[in-house]
């Protein structure tokens, strides 16, 4: 088990692979009724802050308002079926860059089943895998879409 420093250092670490990072947050739900999620005291910036990420910047909008083709991956949790993350995640994707999204068990099947959304949005190679094996008590399945 990991220590706290241990768990900051190594996301330290890996932010500092990339030059740049931008956290995008459509939800402007109000927490411990307070702060929104993008004020200064969310942990978005708390935890920039305290790991010393220069390279992120966390912005509230949306993924339809960003420019398109500007990131060299995007990533997600499973906030929708696959074909409409597919539709709202491969257009901010560069041509050769990828989404990487968090999705359940069914991954497979939505593949199958929204398979012409992902074209018609640009993917062309999928790849399903797991993380945490080993680590968690239920490892996270995860599927990466390559942008055509």
């Amino acid at each position: 088990v990991r220590s706290r420093r241990q768990r900051q250092m190594c996301i330290r670490d890996r932010f500092s692979l990339c030059p740049a990072y931008l956290l995008l947050d459509s939800l402007a739900r109000m927490k411990s009724n307070c702060f929104c999620r993008c004020h200064p005291h969310h942990h978005a910036y708390i935890y920039k802050e305290q790991l010393g990420l220069d390279n992120v910047t966390v912005v509230r909008g949306r993924a339809e308002e960003q420019k398109r083709g500007q990131f060299d991956a995007v990533t997600s949790r499973a906030v929708a079926p696959l074909g409409k993350l597919a539709g709202w995640s491969l257009p901010l994707v560069r041509h050769g860059g990828a989404m990487v999204a968090m999705k359940g068990a069914s991954v497979s099947e939505e593949l199958e089943r929204d398979e012409a959304q992902i074209r018609k949005a640009g993917g062309v190679v999928a790849e399903i895998f797991q993380v945490g094996e080993g680590l968690l008590a239920q490892p996270t399945t995860l599927i990466r879409i390559v942008r055509k």
